[in-house]
C-alpha cells in the first residue's frame, strides 16, 4: 500500500532529465549518466513526496471520483497523519541530497517543490493555468538535468518538451470531463469553464505546435552537431502523435493516461520504440561523414 501511495508508475516523467546527456552525446560516459541516475532518483523522492500532499489535499474530491477514490489516501487505506509524515521524508531526502549534488539542480528541486505545491493549493482551480504549471515542472526536469551536468539544452528542446507537456494535460483534462460528466465541477472547479470544444482545439494545437517544432530542431540540428541526422524521425515522430490523438478519441481509452495507454497500445509501444531507437542509432552510430 506504501508503495502505490507515491506513485511509481509516474516516475517516467523524471527521465526528462536524461535528454541533455542524450543529446550532448555523452550517454555513455559514465561519471556524466551516474549524475544525471543521481539527478533522476532524487526527482523520483520528491515527486513521490509531492504526490502524497496532492493527495492529502484533495482527498474529499478524489471520494467523488470514480478511480481516484481507490487511493490509499482517499479510501482510507492510510492515515493522513501517516501519509504526511511520509511525505515530508520524501520530501526532506530529496532537497538535502539535490543540496548535496549541485546548487543550481537544488534550486530547480525547490522551484519544482513549490510549483506543484502551488498547483495542488490553487492553480488547479484555473483554466490554462493548471496544465501550465504541469508543463513548466516536465521543463524543469530537463533543464535541471543540463545544470546538473553543465551542459547545453537546446531552446527548441525546452519548447517542444512544453508543447509535450500541454499535450498530455489537455488530454487528461478532456478525459476527467468525459468520466465526471455532471461530477466535474464539484471535483475541480477548472473543469466547469473547459468545454469539450476548448480542449479538442487545445489538444489539436498542442499536438501539431510539438511537431512542427522537433521537426525544426530535427532541420536545424542540436547544439552538438551540425547536420539535420534527426530529419529522419519526422516521419516517425508524426505517426506517433497520429496514433495517439486517435487512441485517446476512442472511447476504449477515456478513463487512461499517457502510461497507461502506452502500455496498453501495442501499436503506439512499437511506434515509440522504434522512434527512441532511431534517435540513438542516428545520434551515436552513425558517423558524421555520412551527414556532411
Amino acid at each position: 500500500m506504501i508503495f502505490s501511495i507515491l506513485r511509481p508508475q509516474h516516475w517516467y516523467k523524471n527521465l526528462l532529465i536524461f535528454l541533455p546527456i542524450i543529446f550532448s552525446l555523452n550517454l555513455l560516459d559514465a561519471q556524466l549518466f551516474f549524475l544525471s541516475l543521481q539527478g533522476f532518483i532524487i526527482f523520483c523522492l520528491a515527486s513521490s513526496g509531492l504526490y502524497i500532499i496532492n493527495d492529502l489535499l484533495d482527498f474529499k474530491n478524489d471520494k467523488i471520483h470514480p478511480i481516484k477514490k481507490h487511493r490509499p489516501i482517499a479510501s482510507g487505506d492510510i492515515s493522513k497523519k501517516s501519509a504526511f509524515v511520509l511525505a515530508l521524508i520524501f520530501l526532506s531526502i530529496s532537497i538535502i541530497a539535490s543540496f548535496a549534488l549541485h546548487e543550481i539542480f537544488f534550486l530547480c528541486i525547490v522551484l519544482f517543490i513549490s510549483s506543484t505545491i502551488l498547483y495542488s493549493v490553487r492553480g488547479k482551480n484555473f483554466i490554462f493555468l493548471d496544465v501550465f504549471l504541469i508543463s513548466f515542472n516536465y521543463v524543469l526536469r530537463a533543464v535541471a538535468g543540463g545544470y546538473l551536468l553543465e551542459l547545453q539544452i537546446s531552446n527548441w528542446l525546452v519548447v517542444g518538451i512544453f508543447f509535450f507537456a500541454l499535450l498530455l494535460c489537455f488530454t487528461k483534462r478532456k478525459n476527467e470531463l468525459v468520466l465526471l460528466k455532471t461530477d466535474s465541477t464539484s471535483y475541480r472547479k477548472s473543469l466547469g469553464t473547459y468545454s469539450t470544444r476548448i480542449l479538442n482545439w487545445s489538444i489539436y494545437l498542442s499536438s501539431s505546435t510539438l511537431l512542427v517544432i522537433y521537426s525544426v530542431y530535427a532541420f536545424l540540428g542540436s547544439h552538438t552537431t551540425d547536420d539535420s541526422r534527426l530529419v529522419f524521425t519526422i516521419p516517425i515522430a508524426f505517426i506517433i502523435i497520429i496514433t495517439y490523438l486517435k487512441k485517446i478519441l476512442s472511447d476504449k481509452y477515456t478513463s487512461k493516461e499517457f502510461h497507461q495507454i502506452l502500455v496498453t497500445s501495442r501499436l503506439l509501444l512499437i511506434e515509440v520504440t522504434i522512434f527512441i531507437t532511431s534517435v540513438l542509432v542516428l545520434m551515436y552510430l552513425i558517423p558524421n561523414r555520412f551527414f556532411m
